[in-house]
Order: structure tokens, then C-alpha cells, then sequence
């Protein structure tokens, strides 16, 4: 495994100068290859049987098969997606009194210490996702898997890796096994002497498209001919500055589409050049909508089709939305990503933690996604996740239990759940190069407007960029007169209201700024950190004396030893 130092120091996605960096990433890896928590361990892999579609019934493994699939001989056809596939390291088998895998054997066919790859983000202006992907390797001298990409169809399954206590008569239970990880496999690489299995994180479930609903052009709300086929416009929460879709024009009066109807959105405010239309407000359904007497300056709107019919337009006229979500519509950044995940992308309970959304900030915030030609490549749920998690400052990922989670960064509490001192360290603590020139003042937008349609708008309409949001700041002059060249950034929230950004603005000026980095080698104290853990750090040179609480950011953990990587910012 390459050197966790040459990483930091610039062998990753991203790396530059430190002096310059703004995007920064770093790479986390760990390899179990001899414990978990025990000296001596068992590692065991249990690749499990298809769950059924998105959002369909999750099928038992444990009722699947009650033997080790790959005692079958070679060449046989297996029963494929319906077999649970179980390894190990050492080789297993439960007791026949063990009440979750009696009698289940796996078999000791790791090639290799099962390794994995972690790649998250530092700083916001980074990527927000903390990537996941690992690699079983297993053993194929005797041919046992040369037909297993046909025999046993892999993608997307969900594979477990354990590790527990290494002991016989009796052997221990199936329960006493700790999850290590929880992945997805992805495809089979087999040559003759190894099989490999890629695997991969929960996030490449989001690989869909948010917008899923097409005009089907057969006039009025369907749009013309020539739509037929162009992804609807959708909108996600609060959004101002929408320009709908005209779908119907009329004598006086026209039809504008501002959302695909799958949620009910009010149209809240109308305007055309700062003249606001008198909203005559909600209808029942776009029959009601259309029965509706329109004079000039007047719009009415039908918030569960996403419809809106306006009178009196001008000619030239540039018409800007601001919608709103009505009843059951999400409007908070955790709303945001339940409905990304759960309606959208169809992830089951059990594939998202949603006690973890409840963490990000409160507050009214959104985006929107406009109409698309059918050749278009609009947003994927993937996007609009990262979109989501970079505006509220908070990564999201994969947490051990192959859920998909959210981790808001805040500053320091103070409370350090461990604290390592000169006896946990295998060698000296390294200080690495600050990430970036510490920001005297962070910036963040909000109110943003939406981005304009290049094919349905001209480039001269397009709003100038200052007045496409407002902004909230955060300043500290104390670090000015430490760094003469602190800089200045813009963070580019999705907040509707001034509350929310100015707190969001305070937020990462008080996690970032003037820093250090330190890289501890530790021995098997570093199986007791976890990513974003706050640990205090002892001792007696570099300035590391006092004992400070420091934010774990990295790790990279092999066997019974580990780096961690800790960030502290120092105080103003």
C-alpha cells in the first residue's frame, strides 16, 4: 500500500501546491488483514442474494442456503442470484447451536487481506462525497470460480465483511462477528489463479435521473409536437427566479408548466421586469385552472399539477417564479435528500440512515432542474445529492453498515471521545502543509436565482451575476493581522432565507481558517477512531503538549496499526 504521506502530499485527485489548493482531496485505506479489535481474528465475507427491486421485498439470505455455495463442483450451474455466497480467511463453520448460521460454512478461500478504499473531502469547495470501494480477492488455482461471472450474476448484491474472535471448541457465534464493512458488488475479475470481486458504495444506486418525467406533446399542459420527449422541469423546495415553460399560448392569456407535477408546489409570486401579477391562488386541478377569469396582471396557478395561466403578458415579456412547496413537498436540506433518496431513487429503509438527515441545519432552502431536451444529460440524483450536502457544508457517504448518511461538519466541542498519547503513537507525529491560505471571510449565497434555459432563453437575457443571489458573510479581522494574504470565499448555498446563510457563513469560518494538520502512526488505538471523530491528541514536541481536541479527517488502517490524519483549527 503506498505511503499514506506521499498521498497528503499531493498523489491524489486534486492535490496542488497547498498554497493555492481549493480543491482538495485526500485518500483513506484500510485493510483488516489481521483484526478488528482482536489479535487474532476471523474474517468473514458473505456475499447475499439478490434483495429484490428497489423498494421491493428484501429476501432473508439467511433462509436462502443453508451451505457453502462453492462447494458446488465445477462447472455446474448454480442457482445463481438466489445463492448467498460465503468466504473467510481461516475457514468457518457455526455450531449447530449457533441460533443465525448453524451449520454454515465458509469456506477459506481469501486470497489476500480484504482492503478498502475511502476518498473524502477537506475543504467545501471540494466534493462533498466520501467515496467507497474495495476489492475481495479469492483463491481460483483449482478452477472452482473460472465459470463464476456466468454462473453467478453479482452486480449489485450486497456483501457483508466481519471480522470476530479466532477460537475453537466451541467456535464463536455468528453474532460475536463485528461488521467491518457493508458494500455492493459490482462485476467478477477472474483469471487463473485469483477471482476478484469490485465493489462498491450504495451511492452508485443514485445514478438515476431526477428528472423521470417527459412532455408528451400532445398540446396544452403536454406541450407542442416538438416537445415530445423533453424532461419536464422539476422543482426541489423553496426556488426563486424559475422561468416556466410556456406549454399553451393564447389569445390574452397564457399556459406556463413551472414542475412535473409528481408534488404539489404553490406558485407564491410572478413577476415580469419588477412588476409583480396579483395571484387571484390555488386550484383544484387544471380543469379548475383553465375556468379561471383572467384580466390583465393576473395569474392563477394549480399547485398539484405545477400549472400556471397567466393574463396581460407584454410583449418581450421575462417572467420570474418563485414557488414554494405545498403540502407533503420537501423544503428543508434533510427533506431534500429523504425525497432524493426514498421517492426518487427508490432506496429501501434499510439502505439510508435516516436519523443522520435530521442532523443538518434547519431552514427553507431548494434548486430546480429545468426542462431538457431528450439528448440532454440533466441532473442525476447523484448531482442533486452533492448539490444538496455542499450548500448545507455537510459529506455524505457510506457509513460501516453500508447505509448511505450525511456528516454535517461543525467546529470543535471540546469533548473528545478518546485521547492518544505518546504510548499509542508507533513513531513521531508528522505536521503536514496547511490546505489552503487560512479565508479572513467566508461568504454565502442565498435567495439564488435559477439558472437560465440556454435554448429556450437568449444569452442577453441572462441575469447578470451579481444579480443572481444575495449574500451573507462572515469575517474575522483578527486573523487579518496574522495573515496579511487571507483571502476571500464564496460558498454557494441553497438557503432561501438571510437566518439561514448567516449562520452557514459563521459555521465554516469557525471550522476553518489558520490550521494545523498532523499525521499520527498508531498502533491499534486507531481502530478506535472513526472518520470525524473529535480524539485529543498529548504530546511533547510541536507544539502538541496541551493535550488539544483535534478532528479526525483521514485514516488508513492495515492489521493492528493505522495513520490518522487530524485537523485542528488555532484559535484566532
Amino acid at each position: 500500500m503506498p505511503g499514506f504521506r506521499a498521498v497528503m502530499a499531493g498523489a491524489v485527485c486534486g492535490g496542488v501546491d497547498p498554497q493555492g489548493l481549493v480543491d482538495r482531496r485526500a485518500l483513506v485505506r484500510y485493510a483488516p488483514a489481521a483484526t478488528v479489535l482482536e489479535p487474532d481474528g476471523v474474517t468473514l465475507v458473505e456475499l447475499q442474494a439478490w434483495q429484490g427491486r428497489p423498494g421491493g421485498a428484501v429476501t432473508p439470505p439467511v433462509a436462502v442456503m443453508t451451505r457453502a455455495a462453492m462447494a458446488l463442483p465445477t462447472g455446474t450451474k448454480g442457482p445463481g442470484t438466489d445463492v448467498t455466497l460465503r468466504w473467510s480467511d481461516r475457514g468457518w463453520t457455526g455450531e449447530p447451536d449457533d441460533p443465525d448460521r448453524p451449520n454454515v460454512r465458509y469456506r477459506g478461500l481469501l486470497a489476500e487481506p480484504v482492503r478498502i478504499d475511502r476518498v473524502g473531502p477537506v475543504l467545501p469547495e471540494a466534493p462533498r462525497r466520501v467515496v467507497t470501494t474495495a476489492r475481495i480477492v479469492l483463491l481460483n488455482r483449482d478452477g472452482r470460480f473460472d465459470r463464476a461471472d456466468r454462473d453467478f450474476a453479482i452486480a449489485g448484491r450486497r456483501l457483508t465483511i466481519k471480522r470476530g474472535p479466532n477460537q475453537t471448541a466451541p467456535r464463536a457465534q455468528w453474532r460475536d462477528f463485528a461488521d467491518v464493512a457493508v458494500l455492493r458488488a459490482a462485476r467478477w475479475q477472474i483469471s487463473a489463479r485469483e477471482a476478484a470481486i469490485e465493489l462498491e458504495d450504495t451511492a452508485q444506486r443514485l445514478r438515476v435521473p431526477f428528472q423521470t418525467r417527459v412532455y408528451l406533446g400532445t398540446g396544452g399542459s403536454e406541450g407542442p409536437a416538438e416537445w415530445a420527449g423533453r424532461r419536464m422541469p422539476k422543482p426541489l423546495g423553496w426556488k426563486a427566479g424559475i422561468r416556466p415553460d410556456l406549454v399553451d399560448e393564447g389569445e390574452g392569456i397564457n399556459k406556463f408548466r413551472y414542475g412535473d407535477g409528481a408534488l404539489p408546489y404553490i406558485a407564491a409570486q410572478l413577476s415580469d421586469r419588477g412588476g409583480v401579477f396579483t395571484n387571484l391562488g390555488d386550484t383544484a386541478s387544471e380543469a379548475a385552472l383553465d375556468a379561471v377569469s383572467l384580466s390583465g396582471a393576473q395569474m392563477a396557478y394549480c399547485s398539484s399539477e405545477n400549472l400556471l395561466r397567466v393574463g396581460g403578458l407584454n410583449a418581450g415579456y421575462q417572467l420570474r417564479l418563485t414557488v414554494r412547496p405545498g403540502p407533503g413537498a420537501p423544503g428543508t436540506h434533510g427533506e431534500l435528500l429523504e425525497h432524493l433518496w426514498r421517492d426518487v431513487a427508490a432506496l429501501r429503509g434499510d439502505e439510508y440512515w435516516p436519523a443522520s438527515l435530521a442532523l443538518l441545519p434547519a431552514g427553507a432552502a431548494g434548486d430546480y432542474a429545468p426542462s431538457l431536451d431528450p439528448e440532454g444529460e440533466g441532473p442525476t440524483v447523484e448531482q442533486m445529492t452533492e448539490r444538496v450536502c455542499n450548500s448545507a457544508f455537510a459529506e455524505w457517504g457510506d457509513d460501516e453498515a453500508g447505509r448511505l448518511r450525511v456528516w454535517v461538519l461543525q467546529p470543535l466541542t471540546g469533548s473528545a471521545a478518546t485521547t492518544l498519547d505518546s504510548g499509542d503513537l508507533r513513531s513521531e507525529p508528522l505536521l503536514l502543509p496547511p490546505l489552503e491560505v487560512p479565508r479572513r471571510e467566508q461568504r454565502v449565497t442565498w435567495r439564488e436565482r435559477s439558472e437560465p434555459v440556454t435554448e429556450l432563453v437568449a444569452e442577453a437575457d441572462a441575469p447578470e451575476e451579481a444579480d443572481r443571489y444575495q449574500v451573507s458573510d462572515a469575517a474575522s479581522e483578527a486573523l487579518l493581522s496574522k495573515w496579511p494574504t487571507a483571502g476571500v470565499r464564496l460558498h454557494r448555498s441553497l438557503y432561501y432565507d438571510k437566518a439561514e446563510a448567516d449562520a452557514l457563513a459563521v459555521r465554516i469560518r469557525d471550522v476553518l481558517g489558520d490550521h494545523r494538520l498532523v499525521e499520527a502512526e498508531l498502533g491499534r488505538a486507531a481502530w478506535l477512531l472513526a472518520r470525524h471523530d473529535e480524539t485529543r491528541l498529548g504530546h511533547d514536541r510541536l507544539g502538541l503538549a496541551a493535550a488539544e481536541g483535534w478532528r479526525v479527517v483521514q485514516q488508513s488502517l492495515t492489521g493492528d496499526r493505522g495513520t490518522a490524519v487530524l485537523y485542528r483549527k488555532n484559535e484566532d
